[in-house]
């Protein structure tokens, strides 16, 4: 799978539980920029740009991928074209005044004039950027995010599905798998009540080896899943049983982790404490003066919390009660 994804069709990522869920389950998240953007970021809003600087969202120039395919703008104009995409109904669209702005520095200056010799699209009031019909500009953008996907290696992802996009290029079962990761997700994944891009950064960093870990995991279940796709019943019940199986897991990880350490329990055979606070500890050769309790404890703590995540990092679904606990 995919451990890298492509959003689109926008700039800015959505501020709302979808992307919450994309940023803690992939490694990275891209977004299609227009060129005048990596020159000029400050077009950003400020959750995009916290988002790029934290290293968390990389942006894509689409001309790196696009300037040298011949066939680009042809591909898309005959798919459009194609009695099956009723070209005279987007037509009647447009002239409603239903339509969406694209840069033009995301597609070459021939497909958007091409665009608008058709009745599609026309020239916004501010140079860069094109009204383009509301269906067509979503074809446009997933046919150029489809192309870079295949490109960069990324799973383009989007949180507005729209039947009139599917190309024939597009794997329906890719399609089902996505909807059916989504589903997974909301039913395991616990959330922050509300995006801290620093705390997400450190956290992510921290824990790539349990955010992948859990991925595999999640990915392997949508394969054993689909096997039952045909059989809604059986699907249906193994579903039920995976997730309560997840969670059941999630949360005894989560109150393993929230045990003391057992370090202290060895601390406390075998050492005493003097009348003036100081900790002795008796030992076959002699007897040593350890400084202060809290010191003591802290050097259990270090060792003992250690090898407690030593064993914990082997857990498939540590990364659940991690978000828990962490964010």
């Amino acid at each position: 799978m995919n451990d890298n994804i492509l959003y689109y069709p926008h700039i800015s990522l959505p501020k709302n539980l979808w992307t919450f869920r994309a940023l803690l389950y992939y490694d990275n998240l891209g977004v299609i920029v227009p060129n005048d953007y990596l020159y000029n970021p400050e077009q950003h809003t400020k959750q995009m740009l916290d988002l790029i600087q934290a290293n968390l969202v990389n942006q894509i120039n689409p001309m790196d991928f696009t300037h040298d395919l011949r066939d680009f703008k042809d591909g898309f104009l005959n798919e459009l074209l194609s009695p099956k995409r009723r070209i005279n109904i987007k037509r009647t669209n447009f002239k409603k005044g239903n339509y969406s702005r694209i840069h033009v520095e995301k597609f070459d200056n021939g497909l958007m004039n091409a665009l608008q010799e058709i009745g599609l699209a026309k020239q916004s009031q501010e140079w860069a950027w094109y009204d383009v019909e509301t269906n067509t500009a979503f074809m446009l953008m997933t046919y150029l995010a489809t192309i870079i996907s295949v490109r960069d290696n990324r799973l383009p992802i989007t949180d507005n599905v729209k039947e009139e996009t599917r190309f024939k290029s597009i794997n329906k079962r890719d399609t089902e798998k996505l909807e059916l990761r989504n589903k997974i997700l909301q039913d395991v994944l616990p959330l922050p009540s509300e995006l801290n891009i620093g705390k997400l950064e450190n956290f992510k960093g921290r824990y790539q080896l349990e955010l992948r870990s859990f991925r595999r995991k999640v990915e392997s279940l949508i394969i054993e899943l689909n096997k039952y796709k045909n059989s809604t019943e059986d699907f249906e019940d193994l579903y039920k049983i995976r997730i309560e199986e997840i969670k059941d897991r999630k949360e005894f990880l989560a109150g393993q982790m929230k045990k003391p350490s057992f370090g202290k329990i060895v601390y406390g055979t075998i050492c005493t404490v003097s009348a003036s606070g100081i900790i002795i500890a008796n030992t076959p050769e002699e007897k040593l003066l350890w400084l202060l309790p809290s010191l003591v404890s802290t050097a259990y703590s270090v060792v003992t919390s250690h090898q407690q995540n030593e064993i914990l990092k082997k857990e498939d679904f540590r990364y659940l009660a991690l978000v828990d606990e962490k964010l």
